[in-house]
């Protein structure tokens, strides 16, 4: 293991502090101490370098991007089934092409605020193919411009009992119920489609602006990584800063090992390849924790909220839901949709509890 800077680990976690954190998890994961003895002791070259030397074109990027990057494509129109073995498959809805027709020109109209002409045409799509549930929104959504939300809400819920897993079929539902004044059922509604659509933008957008009537508090931190770890060649090189913490440092040499190690025992296997796995993500973020709770021995006035707020996520025993949440989404949009209903009730308390949380 060689080191550029930083050639000392002040990091190396007290036992009690690892076994605080990795209590709500399992004793299978690494400590920083092997971590820092398996990266030592192995014939990959581990170069940990400062930040500044890193190539100009990657400095000014978001960290998360470069580590979590997209790898599944978004599956639009999502059609879940299950086998008899409870198993689930992900698949695409396929519409009618003369529903299309259809919905393409009732969309003219829409545009025109022809509110009646498109009714006509969406009506028409939906008895060319009754599956066809994106024509229920928009009819729906004809009448949310009338104002006649209990009527649009009607046609959101059918686009729904036809398709729980488009996010949209929940999050219209959600604008019709708070202009209804049924806030309770709206966050509801505004939660699930998170579920099916993790961290989404104009979700998250219309969350914000609806707090107070609603009575939640939003939380739109995103884990953001502050240090990476890259591999050239044969070598591995973890980039930190200083500034960042050495926590930071922590994290990267979890992820490092990933990297440069075929087998960690007890934690990767050298005849499973995958791309990504929750098991990487859970030790580099145990790892993290670990490297912020030593460091904070050494400075009782250190207060990273975010990371306190990870650890409480942790202790409440939510990580992996944390994990498939705010990082396995980015890799793979479609995650949520064909997980088993318990790890989907825990995402829900996840996004209940830390996402959009209940003011009372």
């Amino acid at each position: 293991m060689t080191f550029s800077t930083l050639n000392n680990l002040a990091l190396i976690a007290t036992l009690f502090v690892f076994n605080q954190i990795v209590s709500a998890q399992s004793d299978k994961y690494l400590s920083n101490a092997q971590i820092f003895k398996l990266m030592s002791d192995s014939k990959v070259a581990y170069n940990v370098t400062p930040l500044s030397e890193l190539d100009d074109s990657l400095k000014k990027s978001n960290f998360s991007v470069l580590m979590f990057p997209q790898l599944t494509p978004l599956v639009k129109f999502p059609l879940v089934k299950k086998s008899e073995d409870d198993k689930s498959t992900l698949s695409s809805f396929e519409f009618q092409e003369e529903a299309w027709t259809f919905l393409n020109k009732g969309e003219e109209y829409f545009g025109k605020r022809d509110f009646i002409n498109a009714k006509e045409f969406y009506s028409k799509a939906i008895e060319n193919d009754p599956s066809f549930y994106l024509a229920a929104l928009y009819l729906g959504d004809c009448y949310l411009q009338e104002k006649d939300y209990n009527t649009a809400l009607s046609y959101y819920q059918k686009a729904n009992a036809i398709n729980p897993n488009d996010y949209s079929t929940w999050y219209f539902q959600s604008t019709a119920l708070r202009n209804l004044g049924e806030y309770e059922k709206a966050v509801d509604c505004y939660r699930e489609a998170l579920l099916n659509k993790p961290r989404h933008q104009n979700i998250m957008k219309a969350l914000n602006g609806s707090q107070e009537i609603l009575g939640i508090t939003v939380d739109n931190s995103e884990f953001v990584p502050k240090s990476l770890a890259l591999k050239k060649g044969d070598d591995v090189f973890i980039y930190f800063s200083e500034e960042g913490g050495t926590e930071w440092l922590a994290y990267a040499n979890a992820k490092a090992i990933w990297l440069g190690e075929t087998a960690i025992p007890g934690l990767k296997e050298p005849t499973v390849k995958s791309l990504w796995s929750t098991t990487e993500e859970k030790q580099a973020i145990i790892s993290l924790l670990d490297g912020y709770y030593s460091s904070k021995e050494n400075d009782k006035n250190k207060n990273d909220k975010y990371l306190e707020k990870l650890y409480a996520i942790t202790q409440d025993g939510l990580l992996d839901s944390f994990i498939i949440y705010e990082i396995g989404s980015r890799i793979n949009p479609n995650i949520t949709l064909i997980l088993p209903d318990e790890i989907k009730e825990d995402i829900r308390k996840y996004i209940r509890k830390y996402v959009v949380v209940d003011k009372n």
